[in-house]
């Protein structure tokens, strides 16, 4: 529970698995990536096979997966949901289950390092899920996560929630609240879409982790 790098992450990750057992709305926990100018390291490829696609629902106790036949010398896979490590993989198959049950209905991303003996990062993956273990969705249409992000960045952030009404939304980058949004006057309703607008500007170039709250359950 405490090694996992980062005091923020920490947080977040204490937020998540303590949610078990209480009534939950929405969650989005992502990866972006910040760029004025540096160039990231050039690293190859590692299929995430399972989820198969982007944007595929999971539910339950779900097993990741990934390919690394094609990559020579991989010694571990990592596997994380942003700043937390569901686990490393010493051995082929590479894969690794977890409890969807610890995070809200909503947008995450699955990422996996491939790594050498020496420790070396050779490969990366990242996979797009959506947890529906209750039939809500929260996630962001726009813009691409993939791609660098750099000056000013607007975020679109549909949510549907078929119990709930979705009406105040706070975004965290790296644990930090950086953006708030609510229905204000507007009736409430089931289906919305927020929106933020974020200075990328403040913070360093790099991978940084994304968080949106709906009806502040963090």
């Amino acid at each position: 529970m405490k090694d996992i790098g980062r005091v923020f992450g920490a947080r977040i990750r204490e937020r998540i698995l303590t949610t078990i057992g209480v009534v939950m709305t929405l969650v989005a926990v992502l990866v972006l990536q910040f760029k004025a100018g540096a160039m990231r390291p050039a690293t190859g490829s590692l299929p995430v096979t399972a989820p198969a696609t982007d944007g595929a629902s999971v539910s339950g106790t779900y097993l990741f997966a990934v390919d690394a036949s094609g990559l020579p010398s991989v010694a571990t896979v990592e596997f994380d949901i942003a700043s937390l490590r569901l686990g490393v993989v010493q051995s082929a198959p590479y894969q690794i289950s977890w409890n969807t049950g610890y995070g809200k209905d909503g947008n995450y991303s699955v990422q996996a390092t491939a790594r050498d003996a020496f420790g070396h990062i050779i490969a990366t993956g990242e996979r797009v899920f959506n947890i529906d273990n209750r039939g809500a969705t929260v996630y962001v249409s726009s813009p691409d996560l993939s791609q660098d992000l750099s000056g000013t960045v607007h975020f679109q952030v549909p949510t549907n929630d078929p119990i709930n009404y979705p009406a105040a939304f706070q975004l965290f980058i790296d644990g930090e609240q950086s953006g708030y949004w609510d229905i204000g006057s507007s009736s409430a309703a089931h289906h919305t879409t927020a929106g933020f607008k974020i200075d990328s500007t403040k913070f360093s170039n790099g991978t940084h982790e994304l968080v949106i709250d709906v009806n502040g359950q963090l």
